[in-house]
């Protein structure tokens, strides 16, 4: 087992750290795939939800910015909010999306979109797999994959002292299918202590 691995409350033996899923993340060189990677780790929406979203679906608010869209399947409006660390990449790549003349009905990641038709070359989540590869390759990290990244959303929940109901409310709704399946092995775990500040 690698010296980084964490083994933390609420989350199995030998799950990295968020820290280390980071570290492993920061070496990719397009910020486009970065930054949907990142997205995926902390909001637990799926790639195709992501590379879906639009410029009208940013918004960035107070207390806390948030995307905020239609679910395509139930046709319900929802609001996944995005982690501060992220904010920095996502206005560059808003600012150069509308320097290039994008309108608010345009892809906030133009280009990742599933093409469709006959003999028509497929991208977005394919591609999202592939890139991945490179930046952690599976002879190191045969754990690391776009579903690892959405199922570490839900054991950092977790960690932070959510409970196992709460977990499965919100993952439900979101339809987050790789944490809903984690959902049933954690379903009857004892509910760690609340550890008080600077305690070990």
């Amino acid at each position: 087992m690698s010296p980084n691995v964490t083994k933390c409350i609420g989350r199995p033996i030998g799950f990295r750290s968020i820290e280390e899923i980071n570290k492993i993340l920061d070496n990719t060189g397009n910020i486009v795939y970065r930054t949907i990677y990142k997205l995926i780790l902390g909001t637990g929406l799926k790639p195709l939800e992501i590379t879906n979203l639009r410029i009208k679906n940013l918004k960035v608010k107070e207390p806390r910015p948030f995307f905020g869209f239609t679910d395509r399947r139930t046709q319900e409006f929802r609001i996944s909010y995005i982690p501060y660390m992220l904010l920095e990449d996502l206005m560059g790549l808003l600012g150069k999306a509308l320097r290039e003349g994008s309108s608010d009905e345009s892809f906030l990641f133009p280009g990742m979109q599933p093409r469709r038709g006959k003999g028509a070359a497929g991208v977005g989540e394919r591609t999202l797999r592939q890139n991945l590869r490179i930046v952690a390759p599976v002879e190191k990290y045969p754990d690391i994959s776009l579903s690892y990244l959405q199922e570490c959303f839900g054991w950092f929940l977790l960690d932070l002292g959510a409970s196992n109901d709460y977990l499965y409310t919100v993952m439900e709704r979101f339809q987050a299918d790789p944490v809903i399946k984690f959902y049933e092995k954690t379903k009857n775990r004892k509910e760690p202590k609340k550890r008080k500040i600077g305690q070990q």
